[in-house]
């Protein structure tokens, strides 16, 4: 396996997530991931980059859902925050940082 240590970024694809209030939202994103251990990013995972991102979109949708539309603007910062602490507790045995 071939691994660039340079911090990478990495296109979150739109998708569609409820709000709490049963609004639907379209929702993107961009990671900047940096890999910290290759052989264990190799090895934890078959596809590193593909499991970091299904978290995010994972995590982006549940965490819209416990907000109201009308909070999601205020509440960018602390989803910003919980995304990354999520994925950042997931992604420590591949040895990922985000």
């Amino acid at each position: 396996y071939k691994h660039t240590l340079k911090e990478q970024a990495i296109d979150v694809t739109a998708q569609t997530a409820i709000s709490n209030d049963n609004v639907s939202l379209s929702i993107d994103g961009v990671l900047y991931v940096k890999i910290i251990d290759p052989i264990a990013a190799s090895y934890g995972v078959s596809d590193p980059y593909y499991a970091i991102t299904q978290l995010a979109q994972t995590t982006m949708r549940s965490e819209i859902g416990k907000i109201p539309l009308d909070k999601t603007f205020e509440e960018r910062e602390n989803l910003n925050i919980a995304i990354v602490t999520s994925i950042n507790h997931a992604a420590a045995n591949w040895e990922f940082s985000v």
